[in-house]
Order: structure tokens, then sequence, then C-alpha cells
């Protein structure tokens, strides 16, 4: 039975651009997954930035291609350019990190390991637009949290130095999530993909003579795939951005565990321990707490912060 989405910060059109903006996190996840997993299978063979490039690269070529012929080059115009250029930076550090990352973790551990960025979100939610937290959303923040530490429990004795890449993405990547919703407020979500991919394409393709090596021809199939998996991903990502907050967007991000497990067990033959699925109930059990119907008060307060215009 599919449970309905509530919130005590719905998103600007409501309990059903809620249910939109949570349908488009979720799919995004599921995009950002298998990205992942094609670069895991890439990172053995050439360096992490050359890879994060052709991701880059590729989802740009086919929005330089279409965009422009179907609807001008003024589509493409930004109101925000620094925050566009912001959006893209952090994009390149979060995607560069988990990809160097990848090189010695699984994916499951590798995203429980990045599963601090929903706190960060909701912190800087806190303060970037005066968002107000109940005590149910930060104690949903803090289960999930916990599961992610049981999860990682081997893996955070093991990994060593490898820990820290995938930490930095989570900082990056939070970092980009609130971006998103400030150019949301004035671009829509094509002009956002696109510029998150342009500056990637850009700042990477100047580095390129030095990250170079060659590779097989499958790596460039695999660029392809990537690089449509990432424009889809963030378009998706841009539309649920401006449906439903950060802060209850972030947590969704907690189903990457299930995909990864699964694609672990499909590409690498990695079966997840009895700790990654204690966790991983753990990190379920916190999301629908995130979820439970508000009380009435807190709905008091979203509408007097309506009027007053946050």
């Amino acid at each position: 039975m599919t449970m309905p989405i509530r919130s005590s910060l719905p998103g600007p059109g409501g309990a059903a651009a809620t249910w939109t903006g949570a349908a488009c996190m979720l799919s995004a996840v599921l995009c950002f997954t298998l990205l992942d997993a094609l670069a895991k299978r890439m990172v053995g063979g050439a360096s992490p930035l050359f890879i994060a490039w052709g991701r880059y690269a590729f989802s740009l070529v086919p929005l330089l291609l279409f965009v422009p012929m179907l609807y001008g080059w003024r589509r493409l115009a930004t109101a925000q350019p620094r925050v566009q250029l912001a959006r893209g930076i952090t994009l390149i550090v979060a995607t560069a990190s988990m990809f160097a990352g990848l090189r010695l973790l699984p994916l499951a551990d590798a995203y429980a390991l990045s599963y601090s960025a929903p706190i960060v979100v909701a912190l800087v939610s806190r303060y970037a637009f005066a968002e107000q937290l109940s005590r149910r959303q930060w104690t949903a923040l803090a289960i999930g949290f916990a599961g992610v530490l049981i999860t990682i429990r081997p893996a955070f004795l093991q990994a060593g130095g490898a820990i820290v890449f995938p930490l930095m993405m989570a900082a990056s990547y939070a970092i980009y999530q609130v971006l998103t919703r400030t150019a949301r407020r004035t671009d829509d979500a094509l002009v956002c993909v696109f510029y998150a991919s342009l500056v990637g394409a850009v700042i990477l393709t100047a580095a390129l003579p030095v990250v170079w090596s060659p590779v097989p021809l499958e790596y460039w199939v695999s660029f392809m795939a990537m690089g449509a998996l990432g424009m889809i991903g963030h378009w998706l990502l841009a539309v649920a951005a401006n449906r439903a907050s950060p802060s209850l967007l972030s947590p969704l991000s907690y189903v990457q565990l299930a995909y990864a497990a699964l694609l672990d067990l499909a590409l690498f033959g990695l079966i997840p321990d009895r700790w990654t699925i204690a966790g991983s109930a753990i990190i379920v059990l916190g999301g629908l707490l995130l979820w439970y119907p508000p009380k009435a008060r807190a709905l008091a307060r979203v509408a007097e912060g309506r009027r007053s215009g946050i």
C-alpha cells in the first residue's frame, strides 16, 4: 500500500506538488545510482576526473544540439549566473569525490557514508530559507543517520582514507541542492540542467590534458549512457526542488541504499550483510516518521510563514 506523503513543510503547490516532488526525487536518485554504477565499473581503468568529464560532456552535447534548435538560445538564459556557476562547481566536486571513493568502496557503503547530506541540507535550509524544522523532523533525520552508521559499521573501520571522498561528496551535494532551490526561484528546470552540465564540461575540459587517458570503446558507450542519466536525473531534481523543500526531499535519497544493494549484487556480486539490512530498516523507519501526519500547530506555523512571505 502506498502511503500518502505528508509534511509540516509542504511545497509551493500543497499536497499534489509534494507528491510530484517526491516522485521526481526518487526517480532522480535511481538515475544517479545507475550513473555511479557505470562509473564504478570504469574507475579502475581511468582517472575519476576523466570519467567526470565524460559524464558532463555527454550530458551537454544533446542540450546544445536540440534545445537551441527547438526553442532558441534565449531559452537558456539565466537570471542568476553566479548561482548557476556555484551549482556547477559544487556538482563537479560532488561527482569527482564520489567517483574517487568508488575505486575502493562498494556502492552501498559509499552512499551510506554520504548520508550526512540530509543533515547538512536541513541545517543550511534552516538559516538560508528560515525553515522551521519540528522535533519530529529532527528525530527522523537522527534516526536515519543512526541507520547509516549501523550500515557502514565494517566499512568505516576498513576503508581508511577512502571515507573522505563520500563525505566530501555529501557536503558538496548538500550545498548543490540548496543552490538549486535558490536558482529555481527564477530559472526553470531545463536552464538549471543546462548550466550544471555546461559548467562541469567547461571546467573539466580545461583539465583534460592532465587527466586524459586512452580508453576502450566500451568507456565511450558508458559515457553516453552516463550523460543521458545525468541530464535526466538533474532535470528531475530541479523539478523536485520547485515542488518541495530541500529538508523534505533530502531524506528520500536514503532509497539509494536499496538501489545500490541491488546493483552491487547484480553487477559486482556483492551481497549486503545483516548490518546493511538492519541499518536500511532503521533508515526506512526514519523516513516514515518524517512523513507522518503533522500536528495542527505545525501547519499553523507554516501558514503564518507563508503569510509573512517565507
